[in-house]
């Protein structure tokens, strides 16, 4: 994505999370200096270009840059907004305990996500087209969810589900 010095018609969308790199138009003698809300810089050793992770802040964040001239002139800071988005899944507690003939139900808003998948070691269940997004643990073992919202941003959850100590014992 460039950052430019006309104004932008709207933010750039990215989600968050994610990693994005931006280049700047200047002289190839230049250098520049950067600055930036709702996200850390992870290189900024090229001398047109940076990458950058946004945080968990939703929101509207800027980046700015401002060249510097090979002879030291300071130019004006150019700002690009960028809004950060994505649906988050807050699925409560990743670890249970199941006794015999208990369940856990886990719950998804299919309002929210545009893809719903489930997985244990036996299956992959695409829960895109069902009307709810529920799923329901008997079992012991590792449970995971993946999920992409209506932005296309993407989420991973693992649960851990452990059988509760009397129903272990039951066990021939």
């Amino acid at each position: 994505m460039k950052i430019q010095a006309q104004p932008q018609s709207r933010p750039l969308v990215q989600c968050i999370g994610s990693k994005a790199i931006f280049a700047v138009g200047g002289d190839s003698l230049s250098t520049f200096r950067y600055s930036i809300t709702g996200g850390e810089f992870l290189d900024t050793s090229k001398h047109d270009s940076l990458v950058v992770k946004w945080d968990l802040e939703e929101g509207l964040h800027r980046i700015g840059v401002q060249e510097i001239a090979y002879g030291g002139c300071e130019g004006e800071w150019v700002y690009m907004y960028v809004d950060l988005v994505g649906e988050r899944f807050i699925p409560g507690q990743t670890s249970h305990v199941i006794c015999a003939d208990e369940e856990i139900e886990i719950k998804v808003d299919p309002q929210l996500f545009k893809i719903i998948r489930w997985s244990d070691e036996e299956a992959v269940v695409d829960k895109t087209d069902t009307p709810r997004g529920v799923y329901h643990i008997t079992k012991p073992g590792t449970f995971n969810i993946y999920l992409e919202d209506v932005h296309g941003c993407k989420h991973t959850e693992t649960f851990e589900v452990t059988l509760c100590p009397e129903a272990v014992k039951q066990k021939p």
